[in-house]
């Protein structure tokens, strides 16, 4: 949990890799539209759960939650891949339906960053003096030549 002004953001580490690593490393050769399927189910009952386990306002959380995947190779074949996984939505759509961030190690730290800037501007506050490094990176990228 992440404590803020505005409540507890919720921060599911838990994600579930048994099916990911038997593809990954095991034998029995499943193709990729198994691995796709199973994946999607995996990921679909993770989200429900966090969903419905972390995601409770009325007992202080905002209503939002992160969910950490630990590795970029899981984060990319789940949400960068952006397939399809029936009734016309993606894994992304689903889970930002159910208010479920998916954040992986390298964006992880963004989205932290994003939310504490964000709390720096809630109620009229004062901007913040000083901005995270990734939007002070940003302002340099945009004075790149080319």
């Amino acid at each position: 949990m992440i404590r803020l002004s505005q409540g507890l953001v919720p921060v599911d580490a838990k994600f579930p890799l048994e099916n990911f690593q038997k593809s990954a490393h095991g034998p029995g050769g499943w193709g990729p539209k198994e691995f796709s399927q199973a994946l999607a189910v995996d990921v679909k009952k993770h989200v429900e759960s966090i969903a419905n386990k972390y995601i409770l306002p009325h007992e202080g959380t905002c209503d939002f939650a992160l969910m950490y995947i630990p590795a970029e190779s899981v984060y990319y074949e789940a949400f960068i891949k952006d397939e399809a996984v029936g009734e016309g939505r993606s894994l992304r759509e689903y889970a930002f339906e159910k208010h479920v961030v998916p954040v992986s190690p390298n964006s992880f730290y963004a989205y932290l960053h994003t939310i504490l800037w964000a709390q720096g501007f809630e109620g009229g506050g004062e901007r913040p003096r000083n901005p995270p490094p990734p939007i002070r990176f940003h302002g340099q990228l945009a004075r790149f030549p080319g």
